[in-house]
C-alpha cells in the first residue's frame, strides 16, 4: 500500500556523544522517514554539539537546558513533531532503523492503532534489565488484560493524535509503561512486531536501573487506579 502520510521519528537523548551521530545518520538514510526530531535532554557531554553539526534536510533539533528525564524529552518531541505518524527511537543503537518497514506494516495494512516492538524473541538482553522489563510487562498484562511481550520496548508507533489523546505525563523512563497501560485501557488495536536488538551494558552507557522499575510499577498502578475511580 502506498504511503500517504508524513512519518516523523522522535529521538530523545541524554549524554549520547558516542552514538548520536551514528543513529541520526541511520535514521536519515531510511526512505520511509520524512522528519527527524531530536530532543537533547540537558546533556553534559558533547552530544548536543555533535547533533547540531549534522546538516541533514530532515532534521530538527531542540534542547532542554536542564535534564528533565526521558519522558519529558519524548513529550517535547511529541509537541514538536509535524508528522501524521510518529515513532520513538532511542539513541543508544540497541534497536535498528532497518526495522521501520516492519513496524509500519500493521498500520498500513492491518488498520492497527498502535504498534510496539518486541525484542526478546531475538536476544535475551542484559539480564537485570530483562527481568525488570518482564516484571513490568506482566503487571500491565494482569491489570489490563493484555498480552504484551515487551511493554518497555522503545519502539512505539502510532498516529500523532493517538499519542496526544493518551494524556501522557511521565517525566522519566516510566513513560514507557504509561503508554502501554493507556493503550490497553483505551482498547486500541495493538500489533506487536519482532525487532532486532543489540543490548549495551551499563559500562557502555545503559541508563535504566532498578529505581526505574519501582517508578514504573507506581505509574502503572496510578493509571489502573485512575481508571477504576473515573
Amino acid at each position: 500500500m502506498k504511503k500517504t502520510f508524513k512519518f516523523s521519528v522522535i529521538i530523545p537523548f541524554f549524554n549520547e556523544e558516542k552514538t548520536i551521530e551514528k543513529i541520526v545518520r541511520k535514521v536519515h538514510a531510511r526512505k520511509e522517514v520524512d522528519e527527524i526530531v531530536l530532543i537533547d535532554d540537558g546533556s553534559k557531554d558533547s552530544s548536543f554539539k555533535k547533533a547540531s553539526r549534522l546538516n541533514l534536510a530532515k532534521l530538527k533539533i531542540f534542547q532542554h537546558k536542564k535534564n528533565k528525564g526521558k519522558g519529558a524529552a519524548m513529550l517535547t518531541g511529541l509537541r514538536k513533531a509535524s508528522g501524521d505518524v510518529l515513532l520513538f527511537q532511542d539513541a543508544d543503537l540497541e534497536c535498528f532503523p532497518s526495522d521501520y518497514p516492519k513496524l509500519l506494516k500493521p498500520l498500513l495494512e492491518c488498520d492497527a492503532d498502535f504498534v510496539i516492538g518486541t525484542r526478546w524473541e531475538n536476544h535475551n538482553g542484559y539480564f537485570l534489565a530483562q527481568m525488570g522489563n518482564r516484571l513490568l510487562t506482566t503487571i500491565i498484562n494482569v491489570l489490563f488484560f493484555t498480552n504484551y511481550r515487551d511493554a518497555y520496548c522503545g519502539y512505539k508507533l502510532a498516529r500523532k493524535e493517538i499519542f496526544t489523546n493518551l494524556g501522557l505525563s511521565s517525566k522519566g523512563f516510566e513513560i514507557e509503561g504509561e503508554i502501554a497501560s493507556k493503550v490497553a485501557l483505551k482498547r486500541l488495536r495493538m500489533e506487536q512486531v519482532n525487532v532486532k536488538y543489540k543490548p549495551r551494558s551499563y559500562k557502555e552507557g545503559k541508563k535504566i536501573n532498578y529505581k526505574d522499575v519501582f517508578k514504573g510499577m507506581k505509574k502503572i498502578m496510578e493509571v489502573r487506579t485512575g481508571s477504576l475511580l473515573s
